[in-house]
């Protein structure tokens, strides 16, 4: 329902549909759940609104290469490298993407399935 947008906003940008959000709600203070890129917003809306923020809980968020913090270069292509086989096999290849995420349970047909 959101406005289609031709390039892709800033953090900051982003962080600005959270204030828009609370503020249309009536909420001047919140606990945030950060998953995944989600946690980067979440991350940044408490660091500049503190005071907005009751409690912040993140799920599989990192840093990423955005200069705070970043994998080392080597350990980086080879992530890109197996991120990309996962979206060009998207669900054609349940193996892998157990493997990857959840090896404990690659051994597991039932769970792979």
């Amino acid at each position: 329902m959101s406005d289609r947008f031709d390039r892709l906003p800033t953090l900051e940008e982003r962080i600005g549909d959270i204030t828009a959000v609370m503020d249309a709600a009536g909420v001047g203070r919140a606990s945030l759940f950060g998953l995944s890129e989600g946690g980067l917003m979440a991350q940044l809306f408490a660091t500049l609104h503190p005071e907005r923020v009751d409690k912040l809980v993140l799920i599989n968020s990192i840093l990423g290469a955005n200069g705070v913090w970043s994998y080392p270069e080597e350990m980086l292509g080879d992530l890109l490298v197996k991120f990309a086989h996962v979206v060009e096999t998207w669900g054609r290849d349940p193996q892998y993407f157990v493997d990857w995420f959840i090896p404990g349970q690659s051994d597991n047909p039932s769970f792979v399935a």
